[in-house]
């Protein structure tokens, strides 16, 4: 299955692979998401598989 990620997707994947430990809030706020669609992403990629 092929994967898509949008620009959001991918600057998130990034800046987890910086600090992983960084709340959804200033993650959300570095890509410019409210802290609870960046926790949505976090949980998606988490069911995709995706690190």
């Amino acid at each position: 299955m092929k994967i898509v990620l949008d620009a959001q997707d991918a600057q998130l994947l990034q800046l987890l692979n910086q600090n992983a430990r960084a709340s959804y809030a200033e993650l959300g706020r570095q890509i410019g998401l409210s802290q609870s669609a960046t926790k949505e992403r976090g949980a998606t990629f988490v069911r995709r598989r995706i690190n």
